[in-house]
């Protein structure tokens, strides 16, 4: 199936909204210019977690608020400008739109009619208690499957068939194997292999359908298996049939488009434009070209559906905002991807019958996109545009600061880690008597560098902050009093010093340039920002701040009262 469908295919997740809650969510915690900042947004993004006390709490409820804040600014700023109306905008919406009213479609028609019955888990789960050791046979048709099934029927040798008939690569060299298989853990679709469960040992099933052509199963043997018990797999169960339920479903349901489409291609139409693609990607990441096509050749009728013609041109201007994801150079290429534009306009013009893109969810998701690529845009004309550093400031902050952009100092590390404090002075009584560093490290550390005699290499500060802070300090060859680590105390010894060495401007340049640009970007931003608070008034409700996440904080209360309990 086209990996466009993939998003009619694929279950999306509906936020759940807790009862009662509502109205609470919806209430302005602030207001800035025109548009209001709801409650739920903001607690949507808090968590309390690690938070305890007041104090902290309400800084955080304060952070994310003042985010939400300065994106309202820009968002008023954008709209004043008229980004609303910038044609890369209107794009955007109406590709959103799309996607949003498909997902939409696909929860309507698929998701929420792929009901599981209770019966059906029992008797899944009742079916996992055994496993059985297969062989198959995989032919593309049914025909050529009701074939070998007669053969079969009459005396053939399984295995034999197997080398002259199957398309399984996989199995074809092992006689048909599938090894010891039980449902769930095998590489058939279910229904393939219930037909190979009612069946017993040396007995063959009639030919069953499944996702890559026709099976045939031979069952060897069966055994029991030992599982959990019902109620610990029953929402696994439950919620693998509903997967395969909302396939089967959207798998039916596409088909059904198709079916219904009626659709014919001009073949001499379809071979010349196939002709007319480009050979050559610019990089391997890139989206697959159009066909390059005359005037004359738009004009063309390429397909026809049960309610309309695509000429040339309509395919092209779809392509440029629905490109092949494969090369379409060759007639059936072609004919597979105009085929998927065609079942995704259907899919669009049902979801807009059936009105979904009038659904909240659906209209505030696409608001959410429209407002979040606006507030993008606008940074980067007015931010981002004006934070690119010159080449004299970039060489300028290079001269105050290489030390920052040098290849830093490096301390060769060897130690001995010992469990307490007094074992490890111990350990550097010994040594400054003349015990052998080598030596004691292999007898007397806990760590497992003991297997190289203690040797450590390089200390990196963020794996080894206290040996590294100590190493710095330390004269090559001396040993350090008594560090408190991460697994007990340690004595180190640097046992080799590489200087800090100085890197040139055109080594560091592009450095230079990227950390000059963010901070360039950072306080553009505050004039930005402060600029827009003086334009666009913003008042924040304090008392239904204060009760922002409220019940969160509750109920993180109550776990971490738990686990007090429970230690």
């Amino acid at each position: 199936m086209c990996r466009r469908l993939i998003l009619f295919l694929v279950v999306f997740s509906v936020l759940a909204i807790a009862p009662g809650c509502k109205k609470m969510e919806e209430r302005a915690v602030a207001t800035v210019g025109d548009i209001e900042i709801a409650l739920g947004d903001l607690e949507r993004q808090y968590s309390p977690r690690g938070l305890y006390t007041d104090k902290e709490r309400r800084a955080a409820k304060e952070r994310i608020l003042n985010t939400l804040i300065d994106e309202k600014l820009q968002l008023n700023e954008a709209r004043a400008r008229g980004y609303a109306e910038r044609e890369e905008i209107i794009d955007l919406v109406e590709t959103k739109k799309r996607i949003r009213i498909i997902n939409q479609l696909y929860r309507v028609e698929i998701a929420d009619k792929a009901k599981v019955d209770p019966k059906e888990v029992r008797k899944v789960y009742d079916m996992s208690s055994e496993e059985l050791n297969l062989k198959h046979i995989l032919v593309a048709t049914e025909v050529e499957a009701e074939s070998v099934y007669t053969l079969l029927e009459g005396g053939a040798d399984f295995d034999s068939m197997v080398h002259l008939k199957s398309t399984d690569p996989s199995t074809k060299a092992k006689d048909g194997s599938l090894g010891w298989s039980a449902l769930g853990r095998v590489q058939l679709p279910d229904e393939v292999f219930y037909a190979a469960f009612a069946m017993e040992p040396g007995k063959i099933t009639k030919p069953v359908e499944g996702d890559r052509g026709w099976h045939i199963l031979k069952v060897l043997e069966r055994r029991e298996i030992k599982q959990r018990p019902f109620e610990e797999m029953k929402k696994r169960i439950e919620g693998r049939l509903a997967q395969n339920k909302m396939r089967k479903r959207a798998e039916a349901y596409i088909e059904n488009i198709k079916k219904s489409a009626n659709i014919k291609y001009n073949e001499d139409v379809v071979k010349s434009v196939a002709e007319k693609v480009p050979q050559e990607r610019l990089s391997p990441w890139a989206r697959a070209p159009l066909p390059k096509v005359s005037d004359e050749d738009k004009e063309k009728v390429l397909v026809t559906t049960s309610s309309e013609e695509w000429t040339v041109g309509q395919i092209i201007e779809r392509g440029e905002k629905s490109p092949p994801r494969s090369s379409v150079d060759t007639p059936e290429a072609l004919k597979k991807w105009v085929e998927m534009l065609i079942v995704e306009q259907r899919l669009v013009d049902e979801a807009l019958r059936k009105r979904l893109d009038r659904v909240k969810e659906v209209r505030e998701e696409i608001e959410d996109e429209r407002d979040t690529r606006m507030i993008s845009l606008l940074h980067r004309e007015v931010i981002e545009s004006k934070s690119e550093p010159t080449e004299e400031e970039i060489k300028a902050e290079y001269e105050a600061n290489k030390e920052k952009y040098a290849i830093p100092e490096k301390n060769h590390v060897s130690a001995i880690v010992t469990a307490t404090e007094n074992q490890a002075a111990n350990i550097r009584a010994r040594l400054k008597k003349g015990e052998d560093f080598k030596g004691l490290a292999e007898k007397e550390s806990i760590d497992p560098s003991k297997r190289n005699g203690g040797k450590l290499g390089v200390v990196n500060e963020r794996r080894n902050p206290e040996m590294f802070a100590a190493a710095k300090e330390l004269k090559v060859g001396r040993l350090s009093q008594p560090i408190k680590v991460k697994d007990g105390w340690a004595i180190i010894k640097v046992t080799d010093r590489e200087a800090m060495q100085i890197r040139s401007f055109e080594d560091v340049q592009r450095l230079v340039q990227r950390d000059l640009k963010r901070a360039n970007i950072q306080k553009n931003d505050e004039v930005f920002i402060a600029e827009l608070k003086e334009k666009y008034p913003v008042t924040i409700n304090e008392q239904l701040l204060e009760q922002a996440g409220k019940e969160k904080e509750e109920e993180y209360m109550k776990q971490e009262a738990e686990k007090d309990k429970t230690s």
